[in-house]
């Protein structure tokens, strides 16, 4: 909770030569060191001063979020560097590539699992606390992957592989919850340019991780690319013990030191029952599965369209969609803070994906007006990143904002439950997206199989945008039944 201060501002009206002069008072949130940028301009009769804090307020603000951006990225780069290697690896050991896709998939099911329970007992356990403790398991436990590969024996290399591979998760669920809950209490009116910078930071790990791992396992065998990548994790930790305050800093006002037991915990259930969170959540696995849904089938489809492409142009290909949307989601994320509704900007993202991947085909419906050429996907892939900047980045925020207006306590506890909710659902996206994506392309063709998906996205566009039409009528609604009661009986 901030402090609160009184700005007692003058205004002066003109009616033809006379003139009156008139003082209002505005209460404003403030922190202590906070800067609060008031434009003259802005002041009007009977108009509220606008008010408007700055991002970072303070060095201390800056290293916060460079810091959980660190943290973000050497999570995904060590998530995304056993990727080019790992089924190599295990057709050595006589593993099937049905089991090397299980030991990927176990870590998003891990952090789909555990993510909303740690996002519920952080406020007991400690949210600093989590943090470096899941970023000390997720290192330690990178590290110890790294030498599985001098187990000989096909079902103990397997066991551990899935083992090691879930208590990675465990340590990336506790750091990765912890890091979006401390942004959500940090910057709370800038949620979505702080979540948008992050998936910068994101992004270039999915993008470096692959690029790593191939060139460390080339010049180090299995062990090293996990040696490596497990050691940026652990040097991370470092920082952000330096950077961040101590750990009563993420109580609430109502903390009681005497009395530890007092600290609350938000409900799940009831959070998970807001009409406008759950409705988020829902677009959030969306939003993953447009990600991932690409990841087993692009690569035919490319060949299909273009049979002298080399593996190196495909892997640059794979990269446009992740560069176009780490590029564009900080922009999306500071115009949907300053200028544009959250929820209108998810309705516009949603459609704007549907219709890449109508085009990404493109779709039989549409051969007899675009050309099957490989320019189209590309073009196809580019708006695909773009898009999933407006559909995904502002997601968090609008959770935070549908929990508040539903009425849910803005404590501590609150903000851990929607960030475990959200890196719940995120993972669990991350796993249907694939193999929603194989299971059409199987059956179907890849064409329709991205016809499916397009259409799918625009029909949860065309719902969420009835959703928000009834949702903003019915908060009209009370409001005025409200205002009858106050002007009916002034004592309510």
């Amino acid at each position: 909770m901030h402090n609160t201060k009184y700005l007692r501002t003058n205004s002066y009206e003109s009616n033809h030569s006379q003139h009156s002069r008139s003082s209002s008072i505005f209460r404003v949130s403030s922190d202590e060191n906070i800067n609060n940028v008031v434009s003259p301009e802005n002041v009007s009769d009977n108009v509220p001063l606008v008010v408007q804090k700055k991002l970072i307020k303070n060095k201390k603000d800056l290293l916060v979020i460079i810091s959980m951006g660190l943290i973000f990225f050497v999570g995904q780069t060590a998530n995304s560097v056993i990727a080019p290697f790992f089924t190599l690896e295990g057709v050595k050991k006589n593993v099937s590539v049905t089991t090397s896709g299980l030991v990927f998939t176990v870590y998003p099911l891990v952090v789909f699992i555990l993510s909303p329970f740690i996002g519920k007992y952080m406020p007991l356990i400690g949210v600093k606390f989590l943090l470096i403790a899941g970023c000390f398991v997720e290192g330690t436990t990178e590290i110890l992957f790294g030498f599985l590969g001098d187990i000989d024996d096909h079902l103990t290399f397997v066991s551990f592989c899935f083992l090691v591979r879930s208590f990675t998760a465990v340590g990336n669920a506790a750091s990765s919850t912890a890091a979006i809950a401390i942004l959500s209490h940090t910057f709370p009116d800038d949620m979505s340019t702080v979540f948008g910078a992050l998936e910068l930071f994101s992004g270039l790990g999915f993008m470096a991780g692959p690029a790593i791992g191939g060139f460390l396992y080339q010049y180090g065998a299995f062990k090293l690319p996990f040696l490596v990548t497990g050691s940026m994790v652990l040097a991370v930790v470092g920082a952000v013990l330096w950077v961040l305050p101590p750990e009563r800093a993420y109580h609430d006002e109502s903390y009681d030191k005497e009395k530890e037991k007092k600290i609350e915990t938000g409900s799940l259930l009831r959070t998970i029952s807001v009409p406008g969170i759950f409705v988020m959540a829902i677009t959030c696995i969306f939003g993953s599965m447009v990600l991932g849904f690409l990841d087993p089938t692009i690569t035919l489809h490319i060949t299909s369209l273009n049979k002298n492409i080399s593996p190196q142009q495909i892997g640059l290909i794979f990269l446009l969609p992740a560069g176009f949307y780490a590029l564009s989601a900080p922009l999306v994320g500071y115009l949907t803070d300053k200028r544009f509704k959250a929820r209108h900007v998810i309705v516009s993202g949603a459609f704007f994906v549907g219709i890449a991947y109508v085009l990404l085909g493109p779709s039989p419906l549409l051969w007899s007006f675009i050309p099957r050429k490989l320019y189209v996907v590309l073009i196809a892939l580019g708006g695909l990143g773009l898009g999933i900047s407006g559909f995904l980045v502002p997601v968090l925020s609008d959770m935070h904002q549908a929990g508040s207006k539903a009425g849910l306590s803005e404590t501590m506890g609150t903000k851990t439950v929607i960030s475990g909710i959200f890196n719940s659902c995120f993972s669990i996206g991350s796993v249907i997206g694939p193999t929603f994506g194989g299971f059409l392309t199987e059956n179907f063709s890849f064409e329709w199989a991205s016809t499916i998906f397009g259409f799918l996205l625009l029909v949860l566009g065309f719902f969420l945008l009835l959703f928000t039409v009834f949702d903003s009528r019915s908060r009209k609604s009370t409001r005025s039944i409200h205002s009858e009661a106050s002007i009916l009986n002034p004592n309510v």
